[in-house]
């Protein structure tokens, strides 16, 4: 074996070259020649070879490290370029990213402005998640419809203040705008709340109007939905007045002795109980309790098939009425002209037959606990169920010599056990 005098190299007898660095082999091993032997023709040429190399070697590791030294440089230019972050910079923090992307892991490691490019990345960042933020806080404001939404449109106005400082290509004069005109309808509520409060009396007067008359999902609903335009402060002070209103509207129906209505006042306080709160209903359900217990002694129940009223004569064909679980008003109207009407009191677990003549009859029922009398079509008050039986009664009277047929119906005040259906107070 024949080994390199310039790297060690192990090569076969036969080689004249190593195979490690390219250097002529000196000729040791089996097959050498002798020491100071040339071969004619090229005196010298082993020994002028070698510093050839040696120099070639040398300038390509020098143009290496120029490239090296080069790129990284050139990194550390770009960087040094950017000045304050800003969109205005974008283009540069790209280009210098770009840049130091391109270089290796090693010579990364070598840019020495690496931390500046890394804040202005992270700068932009921000920048950028602070601008759709802005975007979508205004976005997200919608329709204004209540005064409590001020504090979405104050919050979205300091991110958007804070936003326009980066936003130098316009991107966010659109949320400026649906700003505006959010900023515009709160200003809108705050009047509106501020006519309602000054002047209450129309809005409740109508809402009371509503209860009074028995439409109490009208009342809650147009209720609920002016409150829901208030602020906490205009909620209160609306809920104070519709209390002071109730009530006070509810002595003077009593006194009045529109009776039914005052109860139908109070009791559907209730009806008001999540807007006014619990103490206020209470109140109201305190206050229904005096009255009727005052009613309970200015009306007494009548008897059973005691006639309240009678516009049509009576005849020989007969009604039979079975009392329930509750005391019962029936109200048995001819079919072609119903002002002509019995109306009858039937007391709970009782019986009794009711004489109309011959014709085509509807009859209704109206069953409760608490009797108020039938002024004002009162009845049974608020707390009163309201019915018709089903189809029409045809009543006749056959006459002979010595006996007559008539007809007759036998029907249940218990609206479980009769085919009956619902009916307002007012169709009664």
């Amino acid at each position: 074996m024949k080994k390199c005098t310039v790297c060690s190299h192990e090569n076969p007898d036969q080689a004249k070259f190593c195979g490690q660095c390219g250097s002529p082999l000196n000729g040791s091993g089996p097959e050498t020649k002798q020491a100071g032997s040339r071969k004619p023709g090229n005196p010298g040429k082993g020994k002028r070879l070698i510093p050839g190399i040696v120099i070639v070697l040398l300038i390509a590791a020098a143009g290496a490290w120029g490239i090296y030294s080069r790129s990284v440089a050139r990194v550390e230019r770009a960087i040094d370029r950017i000045g304050e972050v800003t969109w205005a910079e974008e283009e540069r923090i790209s280009k210098a990213s770009e840049l130091f992307r391109g270089l290796s892991s090693e010579k990364q490691l070598q840019v020495k402005n690496a931390r500046k490019l890394a804040d202005a990345n992270q700068e932009l960042a921000r920048q950028s998640q602070l601008i759709s933020q802005a975007e979508e806080q205004i976005n997200a404001l919608g329709q204004i419809q209540r005064l409590d939404q001020r504090a979405e449109v104050d919050a979205a106005e300091a991110v958007l203040a804070e936003a326009e400082v980066y936003d130098i290509s316009g991107r966010l004069s659109g949320c400026r705008t649906t700003l505006q005109a959010a900023k515009d309808r709160i200003g809108e509520l705050e009047q509106a709340q501020a006519d309602l409060l000054n002047h209450p009396d129309s809005f409740l007067r109508d809402i009371l109007n509503l209860v009074v008359s028995g439409q109490f999902d009208e009342a809650k609903q147009s209720y609920g939905q002016t409150l829901e335009k208030l602020d906490a402060a205009g909620k209160t002070a609306l809920n104070r007045d519709l209390t002071n209103d109730l009530t006070k509207t509810a002595g003077s129906l009593f006194t009045g002795g529109e009776y039914a209505d005052a109860l139908r006042l109070l009791d559907q306080g209730e009806l008001f109980r999540e807007y006014v709160g619990s103490y206020y209903a209470d109140d109201f359900a305190a206050l229904a309790g005096q009255y009727r217990g005052k009613l309970q002694q200015i009306f007494s129940r009548p008897g059973n098939g005691a006639i309240l009223k009678q516009t049509s004569p009576a005849g020989r064909n007969q009604f039979t009425f079975k009392g329930g679980d509750q005391d019962a008003c029936v109200k048995i109207e001819q079919l072609d002209n119903p002002e002509n009407y019995i109306l009858v009191y039937i007391r709970a677990g009782e019986e009794s037959t009711i004489k109309v003549q011959s014709g085509k009859y509807r009859v209704k029922l109206a069953t409760g606990k608490d009797w108020y009398g039938i002024d004002q079509n009162a009845l049974f008050g608020p707390d009163g169920s309201y019915y018709s039986y089903t189809g029409t009664f045809e009543m006749q009277t056959i006459t002979y010599t010595t006996y007559y047929w008539y007809y007759t119906y036998t029907l249940s005040t218990d609206p479980s056990l009769a085919s009956t259906t619902p009916i307002s107070p007012g169709s009664f």
